[in-house]
């Protein structure tokens, strides 16, 4: 489940947050089921929303990208199946035959 993206969507449709908490908060203990407490679902929920509202409407190369046509489910990657960790091993491969260093301190 990409809460990110249904965020996303419910903001771009002018969801108020407080329904877009609820929602969020709904869907994530439905698929937690008895793991994590209401609490837990909610505060979880605020802060994918405030990463949404962080993250949307920037500009700039750092933003901006070429379209490949292709979704990464298409590609078989998300929620850490198979086409995941293929994906990830792929990147590393690919920069461990560049002189680049990337760390978290790069980013």
């Amino acid at each position: 489940m990409d809460v990110e993206e249904i965020s996303r969507r419910q903001v771009a449709a002018g969801t108020p947050d407080d329904e877009i908490v609820r929602l969020l908060s709904r869907d994530i203990l439905t698929i937690k089921r008895n793991r994590i407490t209401p609490a837990y679902a909610e505060a979880f929920a605020k802060a994918v929303l405030l990463e949404v509202k962080n993250s949307t409407g920037l500009s700039g190369d750092l933003f901006t990208f070429e379209p490949s046509g292709s979704s990464m489910g298409e590609f078989g990657v998300g929620s850490r199946g198979a086409g995941d960790f293929f994906a990830h091993r792929q990147l590393a491969r690919i920069i461990g035959r560049t002189s680049a260093t990337v760390g978290v301190d790069e980013m």
